[in-house]
């Protein structure tokens, strides 16, 4: 992950801080509310932190906290750990820590994304920028 600056706030527009507060608010809001789509909101976040944040300041969006925060708050339900968004924050959770591959290998343990080629794919990208692997092209 990119050093984080020491001062977000010659970084981030007030605009950018203030979603990025109402986004969390509404996070805390519903996460513990009876709703259809419980994962709709972290997506709705993810999604927005991925496309407004520069990626050198992506420390400053609370983003590995809500990463964190979703994978482990459904890490047991079964209906869930099937939905590609989860797979793909599981995913995106796993490139921002120190130790990615110890994300994938419980993915794969815990049967987290199976039934996705993208899981495989971020799994050997991990795989070879750490030397563990190496890519073929055919031709």
């Amino acid at each position: 992950m990119p050093p984080v600056p020491s001062s977000s706030s010659n970084v981030l527009s007030p605009q950018l801080a203030a979603e990025t507060s109402r986004l969390l608010d509404d996070i805390k809001n519903q996460v513990d509310e009876d709703v259809e789509d419980p994962l709709a909101i972290y997506d709705h976040f993810v999604q927005w932190t991925t496309t407004s944040y520069p990626p050198d300041f992506l420390g400053l969006s609370h983003l590995l906290e809500v990463l964190e925060e979703v994978t482990r708050k459904f890490k047991h339900d079964d209906v869930i750990k099937g939905d590609r968004r989860y797979m793909k924050m599981w995913c995106l959770y796993g490139s921002l820590v120190d130790r990615p591959s110890t994300v994938f290998k419980y993915l794969l343990t815990r049967g987290i994304g199976l039934g996705f080629a993208q899981l495989y794919l971020d799994y050997s990208l991990i795989l070879e920028r750490a030397g563990r692997c190496v890519s073929y092209t055919f031709t």
